[in-house]
């Protein structure tokens, strides 16, 4: 492109020095012509760009872009394992729950992105289908090794729950934030979505805009909640997609088991696309 500049600036200027009588004219004129030529060549591309995408095709998890958590103890009554966590060939990403061998658990699993995709702000946007069963629920979240500095803010690391499906046998979901750790500090803040319209079976986008100025939540792309609360995050955060239990979120009729979270795809943009 800089080539083909400079041989038509040198054309232009030998049009100019070639005619008689009107050579100021013509000068002025290639002058401009070129000044045009140099402002479109260096106009910025602003348009969205995808900076992160799976669509869970073939049946293996790319290790790449996710790792499983193994073994670890949630919320008093489900643990999270890796073998809870497949591709099921048809393009999804599946976490299935089962009743565990400990009495009144759970068997779950959570994918996450750390140490693999971290980054602050962007439009995070997956698309699920939820389960819709009593004490369970689905999880699509941002998180960060800073969340547990303790500062009375949250710019320095917050957890973001893009949705938590907690009482989805009320019709419910939520978004969430947390920060300054998980003691005696610990600060939240949520918003409660009624009849939010994720149990039909059916798969949901569920996103979030996060910017350096606020957080913005949408569910099927339409916005469900705006806030500063906490101060809004600079630092980097992980994304987690998970299933667990807990006793303060009601009783598992574990004969309804196994059940099963769907994924289609994760999207991350550096800005929400139009």
């Amino acid at each position: 492109m800089k080539r083909l500049a400079i041989m038509l600036i040198i054309a232009l200027s030998a049009t100019a020095c070639a005619g008689t009588g009107s050579g100021e004219t013509e000068s002025t004129e290639t002058e401009d012509t070129v000044m045009k030529m140099e402002e479109t060549t260096v106009t910025e591309d602003t348009s969205p760009k995808l900076l992160f995408e799976d669509n869970f095709d073939g049946t293996t998890l790319d290790t790449t872009k996710w790792e499983t958590v193994d073994g670890w103890e949630r919320q008093g009554a489900s643990y999270w394992y890796s073998d809870a966590v497949s591709l099921d060939g048809d393009g999804h990403l599946v976490i299935t729950v089962t009743p565990s061998e400990a009495i009144n658990y759970v068997d779950a699993g959570c994918v996450r992105t750390r140490g693999k995709f971290e980054r602050a702000f962007g439009y995070y946007e997956a698309s699920i289908k939820f389960i819709d069963l009593q004490g369970v629920w689905c999880a699509f979240w941002l998180m960060g090794d800073t969340v547990g500095n303790v500062d009375g803010s949250g710019r320095d690391g917050t957890e973001i729950d893009i949705i938590e499906s907690i009482h989805n046998e009320n019709g419910v979901c939520n978004h969430a934030l947390h920060w300054d750790g998980y003691g005696d500090a610990h600060t939240t803040t949520s918003k409660t979505i009624e009849d939010c319209g994720l149990y039909d079976g059916k798969f949901h986008t569920v996103a979030l805009e996060w910017n350096e100025d606020e957080y913005i939540f949408y569910i099927d792309g339409s916005e469900t909640w705006r806030t500063t609360d906490g101060g809004v995050c600079q630092a980097p955060l992980y994304m987690k997609l998970s299933v667990e239990s807990a006793p303060w979120a009601g009783e598992v009729d574990h004969s309804a088991l196994p059940a099963e979270m769907l994924v289609d795809y994760v999207r991350v943009w550096d800005k929400k696309p139009e």
